[in-house]
């Protein structure tokens, strides 16, 4: 379409062409698709006890507005109409659904918040008997087994179990910088009356007030190397531990909790004697008794060993010069 505008002798000719809309779509946002959501509830529904086919009819059924019949439920659920009536039948005996009507007869879903709330109780009340009874059918575990454990969790966790259990001594060779919720286990055991020896690396923990006795290892409490967790309680369960990867042994053999008793004892009775002759020992055996290490030693020295023993020498060969 043409239109002459005048203006001042001037004459401007416009044209006017068509203008086709282009619709704006708005950016969809990406969905779940219907039959994904769908095999994932079929899926669930027989994590629960259902069978393929009560899954199926269940799921078709709670969509339906009204009470339906078997036949509208089979076309629904894409079955048989022979095999509904079954399905149907397994159904209203689980209370997932209920008969409303009859001739024909026709059904509604249980609604799934009350049908599976009640599933769930059920289940837990019989989850809950079966464990009473085999608690009273199990003989218990055998003492004459030794557990390994692994993991720093799964050991204190175990360490602190037999805190709990202690009725009389704990007895534990604790490793350089006893984790903290270990020392508060074993406060709570001794305000409870337990009494506690304990030999500790480094500065000793502080620990509550009681019947507990605590020695510095072999006298002087320095870093042997390699941490060990040495624990007995009552003389009936032990356990020990390299913290180096945190692996364990825990046992209620009666050999297993006396070899940890005899090493734990001997702990004991050398930083007694370290403690009171440690001036003649250091003279005769060297500081940290090195001369009986190196000549007997199963094992090479730790360099934390080696430096606590040169420093040692040092300080008396200043000591003497002076």
């Amino acid at each position: 379409m043409r239109a002459a505008l005048h203006g001042r002798g001037t004459v401007v000719t416009v044209e006017r062409t068509k203008c086709r809309a282009i619709p704006i779509r708005p950016e969809q946002e990406p969905q779940v698709s219907e039959q994904t959501s769908k095999d994932k509830v079929l899926a669930d529904l027989a994590s629960v006890g259902f069978s393929d086919l009560e899954a199926s009819v269940y799921l078709a059924l709670v969509q339906m507005r009204d009470a339906a019949t078997a036949y509208e439920i089979a076309k629904s659920a894409n079955i048989p109409v022979a095999n509904t009536y079954n399905v149907m039948r397994g159904l209203v005996k689980k209370d997932a659904a209920q008969q409303v009507g009859g001739k024909p007869a026709r059904y509604v879903a249980t609604p799934a918040d009350t049908f599976f709330s009640k599933m769930a109780q059920n289940t837990k009340t019989r989850c809950d008997s079966l464990v009473e009874s085999f608690r009273s059918l199990s003989p218990g575990p055998s003492k004459e087994f030794v557990e390994l454990l692994n993991g720093e969790e799964t050991v204190e966790e175990r360490i602190l179990s037999m805190f709990d259990a202690a009725r009389d001594l704990i007895v534990i060779k604790a490793p350089l910088g006893l984790s903290t919720k270990l020392i508060a286990g074993l406060n709570v055991a001794i305000t409870r009356g337990v009494r506690c020896y304990l030999i500790f690396y480094g500065k000793p923990p502080e620990l509550a007030e009681g019947d507990v006795t605590l020695w510095p290892h072999e006298g002087n409490a320095c870093d042997m190397g390699k941490d060990l967790i040495l624990v007995s309680v009552d003389k009936t369960i032990g356990l020990s531990c390299i913290t180096e990867d945190f692996t364990a042994t825990f046992s209620e053999n009666s050999s297993f909790v006396y070899l940890a008793d005899i090493l734990l004892r001997h702990e004991i009775y050398l930083a007694e004697i370290m403690t009171a002759f440690k001036t003649d020992i250091d003279a005769h055996f060297g500081p940290a008794l090195y001369k009986l290490r190196e000549r007997y030693a199963l094992l090479p020295l730790a360099e934390s060993t080696r430096e606590y023993i040169e420093a040692e020498l040092t300080s008396k060969a200043r000591t003497g010069a002076d």
